[in-house]
């Protein structure tokens, strides 16, 4: 499958905004985290040279993301054990996934990632997933495991998509030397703060103003045999040739055609989504995750970006 070639920057980009742990990617390509973040960060170094990747350390990085992407897609939540409960409002929770949400907080900021996609502050946070004696504690939604999932799967089908390449222009430790202006300077100095330009593809994607239709083919001119998912109505809806494909992997995924449209769509159950989710992995195939309608977004999962990120997935 074709890569998207991104920069280092754009990459950091989507690292920040998705709370991506640079130690673990550090530790994948075998260097420092200091060292990694000085790269990205572009910070100067022998006589005024602003850091970058080196050529095999970009090899290093390439061959890290779809590492990180794997650890990932194997957190995903699966809601259901046996200590599932409801209490006297009805409401549903299942307290096994305590732990497996606070292993998924060693590749991503879990502080940053409850906040962004389930909307809860600290304070929900540390009731829910730390403190036992708190009368949250364990209140964990079936929407809340199926929220954190899209949003793993979103950020795991981005980064298995990319492959960095050098800047042009770009200089590492043995580069010529370079002296920056001030303006460069403070780009360099505040590159950290991700004041970058954002993805117009995502942006597309997440945009729920347009048809599906035109999300569909925006989609596919990119990832031709990948398959993009609509959440709505707590389950998930494809498009068109995804309809047909997902029916041939699964007989009971049944596409229907709109005969006033001619738009084709099939819809399947969160649960039915879980079990289909694997057999597109092992196609390889790239899944995105986005939401048919503004109001479902409700300031939760994204894709990459940040609002019309679920941003977010």
């Amino acid at each position: 499958m074709e890569k998207v070639r991104i920069s280092q920057d754009t990459l950091y980009q989507f690292l920040l905004e998705h709370g991506i742990k640079l130690v673990r990617l550090a530790e994948l390509m075998g260097m420092s985290c200091s060292s990694l973040t000085s790269c990205f960060k572009h910070q100067l170094i022998k006589r005024g040279t602003p850091r970058s990747f080196t050529p095999k350390a970009i090899v290093k990085l390439n061959e890290a993301l779809p590492q990180i992407a794997e650890n990932l897609r194997s957190s995903f939540l699966v809601f259901g054990s046996e200590q599932v409960f409801t209490n006297q409002r009805g409401k549903t929770y299942d307290p096994a996934l305590i732990e497996p949400m606070k292993k998924i907080g060693g590749y991503m900021n879990l502080t940053a990632l409850v906040q962004r996609v389930l909307g809860w502050n600290q304070d929900k946070k540390e009731n829910t997933l730390v403190t036992p004696s708190s009368k949250n504690y364990g209140c964990i939604s079936k929407q809340d495991a199926d929220r954190i999932n899209a949003e793993l799967l979103s950020v795991a089908g981005m980064l298995s998509s990319y492959e960095v390449v050098a800047d042009e222009g770009s200089s590492s430790e043995s580069s010529q030397k370079i002296q920056p202006t001030e303006t460069q300077s403070k780009k360099n100095k505040n590159s950290h703060l991700g004041e970058y330009r954002k993805d117009p593809f995502v942006t597309a994607i997440n945009d729920t103003s347009l048809p599906i239709t035109e999300r569909y083919r925006i989609f596919h001119e990119k990832y031709p045999e990948g398959i993009l998912f609509f959440r709505v109505n707590g389950g998930y809806t494809v498009a068109q040739d995804d309809a047909s494909r997902l029916a041939e992997l699964d007989s009971s995924v049944y596409p229907f055609t709109d005969p006033a449209s001619g738009l084709t769509t099939a819809y399947m159950s969160a649960a039915k989504w879980e079990s289909v989710l694997p057999i597109c992995f092992q196609k390889d195939w790239i899944i995105m995750i986005t939401y048919m309608r503004s109001e479902e977004w409700n300031c939760i999962p994204s894709l990459t970006e940040g609002n019309a990120s679920h941003n977010p997935q």
